[in-house]
């Protein structure tokens, strides 16, 4: 029997049968994991304010035969994210984020990064960080990690190289940038201006220590997350639950 302990932050929690609790939760190193905790609705001294959404905790689990099933031991509380309580549009984002990351890293897809964006996405969300901002940062960044990435390099029609002079339109059916002279935009195919794809560029590739300090205007910020809205729709191929929210 192999014991794990690794600090995970708490996606979804049920009931199961008269006493246990269903946790799936993510961890850095195993990814997305769904264990139970026997007995946890009767006795919570294992697992003291630990077992709620939107919290990261030191979990010890351990797997238990060949089928994939983990019963959890106990955990920590390390960071219960109070900000997001407070009000119903930090609420709405950060359950957005775990439902985009539930998608993009489902169980056996194993991604560190995905891992250390959603703590820190939650973090900033709880601290009371733009939520215009954090949602672009954040999409931008997980839809790159999950293999989604626009691709800014070219004009997806005439293979013109993007130098980064000029305005450009975003093709979501395609994922991928064309330049003014092959594509008007429209509302479904987004304008996207010089600066704004220099900002969307630096949110696929950059780390959240180098993009809380990413200036962007706003109207540059408005053309990136129309632009992303419309690339996750599109990728994801359905309307995620917590969309009606945001």
């Amino acid at each position: 029997m192999e014991h794990f302990r690794s600090d995970a932050i708490i996606m979804r929690v049920r009931d199961h049968r008269e006493s246990d609790l269903i946790v799936s939760f993510m961890t850095r190193d195993r990814g997305l994991i769904r264990g139970i905790a026997k007995g946890a609705r009767k006795s919570r001294k294992r697992f003291v304010n630990c077992l709620e959404p939107l919290t990261l905790v030191l979990m010890d689990y351990h797997l238990k035969g060949e089928r994939g099933l983990y019963l959890l031991d106990g955990c920590r509380l390390v960071d219960a994210f109070p900000g997001i309580r407070e009000g119903f549009a930090p609420l709405s984002l950060a359950s957005y984020v775990l439902e985009l990351l539930e998608v993009l890293f489902p169980a056996n897809v194993v991604e560190p990064r995905a891992f250390d964006l959603a703590k820190a996405t939650l973090g900033f969300i709880s601290r009371g960080a733009d939520l215009e901002k954090v949602r672009v940062l954040f999409e931008g960044r997980a839809m790159a990690l999950g293999g989604y990435a626009i691709d800014l390099s070219k004009c997806c029609l005439c293979n013109r190289k993007y130098t980064g002079k000029g305005g450009g339109v975003f093709l979501p059916q395609k994922g991928k940038l064309s330049c003014l002279n092959c594509s008007a935009p429209d509302e479904r195919q987004p304008p996207l201006t010089a600066q704004a794809i220099s900002g969307l560029r630096a949110v696929q590739g950059g780390a959240w220590e180098s993009l809380r300090h990413l200036d962007l205007g706003p109207e540059d910020l408005k053309q990136i997350a129309h632009a992303l809205k419309l690339h996750v729709a599109y990728r994801i191929g359905k309307r995620l639950k917590s969309t009606r929210y945001l």
